[in-house]
């Protein structure tokens, strides 16, 4: 995740700051154009990440989770790269594919999800997957900060706007081989199984069509979708929000979303752990979704980015109990042999989460104001709490 996290400052400085020295597009492209834009290849990523998870979730259940995390992580190596070059040459269309490649291969997290669900009782599950996202905190801890210092020429000549995704590249390349030397096979393909047909990518519609209408777990589901897109709609054009609020350079962005991963990896990684060892997943769910549609609400009306980070710190603790408790209870509530398939669902859910607003907010923003996307994402929230204390 930490390559993830080095995409974080960059990209609403490269699509809509025409004053940032990082800027790819034309000086004089319009600006609702360039929200629009922005918005899609957000979006692009996680609808191609939305068609895949839910097959590769399923097919490590199949084949195996070592070869479906191993192909998932070269896919990343390769995306990253592809960009790379695309951004050096200024090849906006090859930037939308390196990304939709990128995405369709992403099927990391939820298979490292399902290696934890093979390895743990039901009851541990929420403590363990808090102690994963700690890990991806961990990621956005060091890889906002790395993004935007990265980048920046000033501070070195081999620094310049491609090279964040370089080191991204190497970082992941480098994981790679972790995983090919260290992690053994936690759920074995079955020899005298009967072959089946290898899903197709639209699998995942049918399968999350299905967990959303007719799945037992569907009110679930249903919180699920409600809470990724909520806070999709306020994380993805945040960046853009601190820009024409307060000016902030990538090198700001940066910092600041560093400083969200410290507080996320702390609530993942330390509070998840004491608050799951006398609380279920539920009743934490009642008590953090209406405080995170309350705090995407009163960061508008920070006077200054000093303020927007103090409250970010403790609207950070509240992200990350959520973001731990929801595949707590999904995998608590799935039978053994069906995990994959239940966190591959979860993670496509997430993925359908952020598509969607990513393409919506651009349309959202088109017209100069990144605060409307954000609301729209504390209403969808403001949902999901009305359907945790519906559950």
């Amino acid at each position: 995740m930490l390559g993830v996290g080095l995409l974080i400052p960059l990209l609403p400085v490269y699509f809509t700051d025409v004053s940032s020295p990082l800027y790819v597009l034309p000086p004089d492209f319009p600006a609702q154009l360039r929200y629009l834009l922005f918005g899609a290849l957000l979006g692009v990523f996680p609808l191609c990440q939305f068609m895949a998870a839910p097959v590769l979730g399923a097919l490590s259940d199949r084949v195996g989770r070592r070869p479906v995390l191993l192909w998932s992580l070269l896919g990343t190596v390769v995306g990253f790269l592809t960009f790379a070059v695309a951004l050096r040459q200024g090849w906006v269309g090859v930037m939308f594919l390196a990304r939709a490649f990128d995405g369709l291969t992403s099927g990391n997290v939820g298979v490292s999800q399902s290696v934890l669900s093979d390895l743990t009782r039901p009851e541990q599950r929420t403590t363990v997957f808090g102690v994963l996202g700690a890990a991806v905190g961990a990621g956005f801890v060091l890889g906002p900060p790395l993004g935007g210092l990265l980048s920046d020429a000033s501070l070195s000549p081999f620094f310049s706007a491609e090279t964040p995704f370089v080191f991204g590249a190497g970082v992941t390349l480098l994981t790679l081989t972790g995983v090919w030397l260290a992690l053994p096979e936690t759920r074995p393909p079955r020899k005298n199984k009967p072959p089946r047909a290898l899903p197709s990518v639209w699998t995942s519609f049918r399968l999350t069509g299905r967990a959303l209408t007719r799945s037992p777990l569907r009110r679930v589901y249903q919180l699920d979708l409600l809470w990724q897109a909520g806070f999709a709609f306020f994380t993805t054009f945040f960046g853009v929000w601190l820009i024409e609020q307060f000016g902030a350079t990538q090198t700001q962005i940066g910092l600041f979303f560093g400083w969200v991963g410290v507080c996320i990896f702390f609530s993942q990684g330390v509070l998840t752990y004491l608050v799951a060892r006398h609380y279920a997943e539920r009743p934490v769910l009642r008590l953090t979704l209406p405080l995170v549609a309350v705090g995407i609400v009163v960061h508008l009306w920070m006077p200054s980015l000093w303020a927007v980070g103090v409250l970010t710190g403790f609207f950070a603790v509240g992200v990350g109990l959520a973001a731990s408790n929801l595949p707590g209870l999904l995998s608590r509530s799935a039978p053994d042999a069906a995990q994959g398939e239940v966190l591959g669902v979860h993670n496509g859910l997430q993925a359908l989460g952020i598509a969607v607003p990513s393409f919506a907010g651009g349309v959202l923003a088109s017209g100069g104001d990144a605060t409307v996307p954000m609301l729209v994402g504390a209403g969808l929230v403001g949902m999901a709490a009305v359907w945790a204390w519906r559950e």
